[in-house]
């Protein structure tokens, strides 16, 4: 599930459909390199945050990523620090 900084939508609730956070969390995160990608979509952030894919893993799942391919080049570099660090 990813984090967004936009409003919910009618019938969209926090925790099931995305993470609404603030603008200001989401960019002290970033900064924090706590997203495994993130991105602009109209007006608004999105992003999955690398504790939320440790999470599917550890309960033996398997994430699927659909990303804008604006972020495939932050994907690349994220992966890329995991892979070194």
């Amino acid at each position: 599930m990813s984090d967004t900084t936009r409003s919910p939508k009618k019938d969209e609730e926090h925790g099931r459909n995305y993470f609404f956070v603030t603008h200001e969390q989401m960019m002290a995160d970033i900064a924090a390199n706590e997203y495994l990608e993130y991105g602009t979509h109209e007006d608004a952030m999105y992003g999955t945050k690398l504790d939320t894919i440790r999470q599917i893993h550890a309960a033996g799942l398997m994430a699927i990523l659909d990303v804008e391919p604006q972020v495939t080049r932050v994907l690349a570099c994220v992966c890329h620090r995991l892979h070194v660090d």
